[in-house]
């Protein structure tokens, strides 16, 4: 167990109701409770909602925090905020807090990232100040413009500044930790600290599927092959791709089914779009919970398509690994060190929908190469579940604090 008082600096918010009780996305809790396994006493400083009454937030279930929990865990809410013409007035308030609030702790856990700003940019320097642990974890950059030439002066502004920012983060900090080697090369390392890379996962050693489980399943498949893309409908997130992808290959008269579960702002183009398709057959899903209903509809398919736009490294990649399926991934900086080409999945130019057209009638006829990637994949993916990675997170924290007692 890390000893001392454990501070983290949050994005996601706490919901808490009339009854004073404690409520969270369910994801963000099966997080924050696995920090539990090593921190003893752990105070979460992140933003304070108000519950709705049902136990839902935009379709994502709500968990109430047991007192169990609560013994070793608080929450410290941040000033509220709903625009960003109120953020001079958010910062001075914020500051005394988050002030006091390091004053009290042993060890911080922050980072460069955030709206309007990041609340890292009080708290690494006033953890450096106090000459307190700091711990910068970046999981994302979403600073960086994903179309500079497009973009006004203010937000390439905006981009250099927190750019600038990060990287004067990690290097003053004791542990940088990413989750792709592409944050490490672009943002630097740590002057006097330690670095290390473990990628974002949500899957679970019990979600994974047994491979006998693997073999019937791949052994049921028959017809078309039947692809699955999982994905925010929004310009930023490359489903442009995959619909142009989509039309190219319905003009090709290819039979294959490729279906999409996702909501956005693209909802209904799409839906019209793929209801002109003559010959690719392909729905738009509704999402569903995440956890064994979201695997049992993955274990439907043969393939999954990744289309990230960004240098995010996303979780989906390790949903379908553990499912047994193998991935066509756009060769983003966060998607490409996890395939393993011909052997998990195959990359395709992010903005090309010819590439992944392309991509996607190389392996889909072939159901026994997806099979073989798909064994390929489910071995990796019980190297790299989220028990794992919390593993690797406390081994790495325990030893810069014991550098730091040296």
């Amino acid at each position: 167990m890390i000893s001392g008082k454990y501070l983290l600096l949050a994005i996601p918010p706490y919901y808490e109701d009339s009854q004073g009780e404690i409520w969270l996305d369910e994801l963000w809790y099966r997080d924050l409770v696995a920090h539990l396994d090593y921190i003893d006493d752990l105070t979460v400083f992140c933003p304070k909602r108000a519950k709705p009454d049902a136990d839902e937030v935009r379709g994502i279930k709500l968990v109430k925090v047991g007192k169990e929990i609560l013994e070793h865990l608080s929450f410290a809410a941040q000033p509220s905020i709903t625009s960003g013409k109120q953020m001079p007035f958010h910062f001075l308030r914020s500051l005394p807090l988050i002030w006091r609030l390091i004053g009290k702790m042993d060890v911080i856990h922050s980072g460069v990232a955030g709206w309007p700003y990041p609340m890292g940019l009080i708290a690494n320097p006033i953890a450096l100040l106090k000459k307190k642990p700091l711990i910068i974890v970046v999981e994302s950059s979403p600073w960086r413009l994903a179309n500079p030439r497009s973009a006004s002066r203010m937000e390439k502004l905006r981009e250099s500044l927190n750019e600038r920012f990060a990287r004067w983060s990690i290097r003053k900090a004791d542990l940088a930790v990413f989750t792709s080697p592409a944050y490490r090369d672009t943002l630097g390392a740590p002057e006097n600290g330690d670095v290390l890379i473990t990628p974002a996962n949500w899957v679970k050693d019990s979600d994974i599927l047994s491979p006998e489980n693997a073999e019937t399943n791949w052994a049921a498949k028959s017809g078309i092959t039947k692809l699955i893309c999982p994905t925010r409908l929004e310009n930023n997130k490359g489903i442009a791709v995959v619909i142009e992808a989509l039309e190219l290959l319905d003009a090709q008269q290819h039979e294959i089914q490729i279906d999409i579960i996702g909501q956005g702002d693209l909802e209904n183009p799409i839906k019209e779009r793929l209801s002109a398709l003559k010959h690719v057959k392909s729905s738009l899903l509704s999402p569903i919970p995440y956890g064994p209903p979201f695997f049992s509809l993955l274990q439907q398919y043969d393939m999954l398509i990744a289309p990230t736009l960004g240098d995010e490294q996303p979780r989906i990649i390790f949903d379908a690994y553990s499912q047994a399926l193998p991935v066509i991934a756009s060769n983003t900086s966060g998607q490409e060190f996890l395939i393993d080409e011909g052997q998990t999945g195959t990359l395709y130019w992010r903005t090309d929908p010819k590439d992944l057209a392309q991509s996607i009638v190389d392996v889909a006829p072939d159901r026994a190469w997806l099979h073989s990637m798909g064994k390929n994949a489910l071995s990796y993916a019980k190297q790299q579940t989220h028990e794992a990675m919390h593993a690797k997170r406390a081994e790495a924290i325990a030893k810069m604090l014991d550098a730091k007692k040296a």
